[in-house]
């Protein structure tokens, strides 16, 4: 999950549950698919994760975060910038 959620400014944090210490790449997507942010998590560890997610800086509306950990999809939520 993001928190908080909406979003209204330029950070958050990405809630996470991993199930091995595996790096997990995410990607902001808008909801057509289009990859607007992608990067690595690599200090990942088997259980809850909190990553902060900085500069932000997407216009209002709804977006779509993807984790993937060894080529599997582990979270996929929505959320919403309201700056």
């Amino acid at each position: 999950m993001v928190v908080p959620n909406p979003v209204k400014t330029s950070s958050a944090n990405l809630v996470l549950q991993a199930a091995t210490t595996q790096p997990v790449s995410i990607k902001i997507t808008d909801l057509s698919g289009r990859i607007l942010r992608a990067e690595t998590i690599n200090n990942v560890i088997a259980g809850k994760n909190n990553y902060p997610l900085s500069n932000i800086n997407l216009l209002p509306g709804t977006y779509m975060i993807i984790a993937v950990q060894n080529n599997t999809v582990i979270a996929r939520t929505q959320f919403i910038v309201a700056k």
